[in-house]
């Protein structure tokens, strides 16, 4: 009974899977303006986000393939990674899109204010880190799964640092899902592709910023940069990366709501003038 309390892949489900969704769930009914979102929005939303990871991992065979062909820092990096960050940021992008139209102008009002399309594209992407971290468990648990999908965790294990491992990573994935949301904000309020587009590459590109961090420690081993960067990765380097990542999301949500106040002053001051 002791060892099942202190079981981390018990930890995995209750801490990563459960206890966290619920803690954001309530932290943005209260704080957003998401809040009056019907709850079968949020269910469906988070299920779909958490079901895209494994229906998209399946890439990793190409990606792999791809590292046997040009086994280089630069090229892993620069275009096995980026392919990642990509249909990693698409997968964000589809949930976001197939809520709306399944539930069309149930939730479509919701994107005409960049701090709740920011909000329901931090919970899509929270939804998508808590599928990543599941997936991982059982391919870890159960290797063949993961060869399956073209992963090869054959000697990993789950483990209480695992655990906080992904408690970091749903953030970082919740971040970049806000990025997208945010670019979904534009296309519907501008009908803007190349903002949409933008958003949706500097998501990527925080992604790579994470994820590349992790390939340069691995691929240059002796560097005292990496070696420094290996050290405090799981206690400094990557926590700083999350509040980037928020401090990221807080100067958007300032600077777009000055961007519409002043939109609004422009709009009724030559009102009051006549």
């Amino acid at each position: 009974m002791v060892k099942l309390i202190t079981s981390p892949i018990l930890g995995m489900v209750l801490l990563i899977c459960i206890l966290c969704p619920v803690i954001v769930f309530l932290v943005l009914r209260k704080v957003s303006e998401i809040k009056t979102l019907p709850i079968k929005i949020w269910f469906f939303s988070y299920w779909v986000g958490s079901i895209f990871f494994p229906l998209f991992i399946f890439r990793k065979h190409w990606e792999v393939q791809m590292v046997f062909w040009k086994n280089n820092f630069w090229f892993v990096t620069f275009v096995v990674q980026m392919d990642n960050n990509f249909w990693e940021e698409l997968a964000k992008l589809l949930v976001i899109f197939i809520t709306v139209w399944v539930f069309r102008d149930q939730i479509k009002r919701f994107f005409q204010k960049s701090s709740s399309a920011l909000a329901f594209g931090y919970w899509v992407g929270l939804g998508y880190g808590v599928g990543e971290a599941f997936t991982l468990m059982l391919c870890m648990l159960f290797p063949k799964i993961g060869k399956l999908f073209g992963l090869n965790l054959f000697f990993a294990f789950v483990t209480w640092m695992g655990v906080y491992e992904r408690f970091l990573a749903i953030q970082i994935h919740a971040i970049m899902g806000g990025l997208v949301g945010v670019g979904v904000y534009f296309w519907y309020k501008d009908k803007s592709w190349i903002k949409l587009a933008l958003f949706f590459v500097i998501a990527i590109l925080y992604h790579e910023l994470v994820d590349g961090t992790v390939l340069f420690i691995m691929y240059f081993q002796r560097l005292k940069l990496a070696q420094f960067l290996l050290k405090y990765m799981m206690f400094g380097v990557l926590p700083v990366y999350v509040i980037l990542g928020y401090l990221i999301l807080i100067f958007l949500l300032i600077t777009l709501k000055k961007r519409l106040e002043l939109k609004t002053e422009n709009i009724t001051e030559p009102l009051v003038s006549n």
